[in-house]
């Protein structure tokens, strides 16, 4: 019966690992415009790279003239010269915290990964280890839905119900992307 507890944890902690670990590896949560299908996003392949890629992947992500990451969302809003500046500014100031969050969260993942794979499961050290990763995880989505809404806030009031409409009209409620990323829309809903 003892040896279940530590195999329990350990299971526990091994599917913290794999459900989250893609999420600190990608970038802000992009929702794909209605009747675009959700595939590679063209922030992270070079058209060339992938010979299935033609040369304009990549603008495909980009139509409204943002191509970064986190911007995809803002697809089919036809926002003005000065909003792309704003939101692009907006962006790339957060993207060294984002990309710090998502170091430490990844840090800590690797941690308790580490310690699953030891000979003898040090509980103290695993549960600092979790509480380690939940912390980073939860400052990392705390970060980038204050980046969510300062871009949501750049948007006209026809834009933001058109991007509330787009949320609604995928009957969406709280889930998250393929990626298990709250969708981008989630967070701004409170905005």
């Amino acid at each position: 019966m003892k040896r279940t507890l530590p195999l329990a944890t350990l299971a526990a902690a091994l599917a913290l690992t794999a459900s989250t670990w893609s999420i600190a590896q990608q970038p802000p949560s992009a929702t794909p415009a209605p009747g675009v299908q959700h595939g590679h996003h063209g922030a992270h392949h070079n058209a060339g790279a992938h010979p299935h890629h033609g040369a304009g992947h990549g603008a495909r992500h980009g139509s409204d003239g943002l191509m970064m990451p986190g911007a995809g969302f803002l697809r089919g809003l036809d926002l003005s010269e000065a909003q792309r500046d704003r939101v692009f500014s907006i962006l790339h100031a957060q993207a060294p915290t984002l990309r710090e969050k998502a170091r430490e969260a990844r840090t800590a993942r690797e941690a308790m990964h580490q310690l699953a794979l030891a000979g003898e499961l040090d509980e103290t050290r695993l549960q600092e280890a979790a509480q380690r990763a939940s912390r980073a995880m939860t400052d990392l989505a705390v970060q980038r839905a204050r980046t969510h809404n300062a871009v949501f806030k750049e948007l006209t009031p026809e834009q933001q119900s058109q991007l509330k409409a787009r949320r609604e009209h995928r009957g969406h409620s709280g889930h998250s992307d393929r990626h298990g990323r709250a969708d981008l829309s989630d967070s701004l809903q409170a905005g």
